[in-house]
């Protein structure tokens, strides 16, 4: 695995670890894209908007999941989602909470966007949301 991806698996695993995620100190550093969030409210509502009106029994990727939260609202709208992300504390996160939410439709994989080993022609719908700054998008 090249370097910046192992870091990037590491950088995951580590925010959406329980010694994080338990310790308000330690989750401060994390708080800053709460504001990048914040900003694009209209965009997410737009996005819930496109989702729920065209994803229902469609096959959608959702690139770099994660703990999910894309993928609950499209599964919940009636997609059949497959997630994938390199972090694999983030995609066991994301396994446990469809889990405990009684949430159908998800399928959640430890897999590299730029490297994916789907056919051709899997999905009706890719998505991707605040990831793409850091793939290489023409090997994505």
């Amino acid at each position: 695995m090249e370097d910046r991806k192992q870091k990037e698996v590491e950088w995951g695993n580590f925010r959406r670890s329980s010694e994080v995620v338990n310790d308000p100190e330690k989750s401060k550093q994390f708080l800053a894209n709460k504001k990048f969030y914040s900003v694009v409210r209209k965009t997410i509502k737009f996005q819930e908007e496109w989702f729920a009106s065209r994803s229902k029994d469609k096959k959608v990727l959702v690139l770099g999941c994660g703990e999910g939260a894309e993928t609950f609202f499209i599964a919940k709208s009636g997609g059949i989602v497959t997630g994938i992300d390199l972090s694999d504390v983030g995609v066991e996160n994301a396994k446990k909470r469809a889990q405990d939410e009684k949430i159908d439709g998800i399928e959640f994989l430890v897999m590299d966007a730029e490297n994916t080993t789907f056919p051709d022609s899997s999905f009706d719908i890719i998505t991707a949301s605040g990831v793409l700054h850091h793939l290489d998008i023409e090997k994505a």
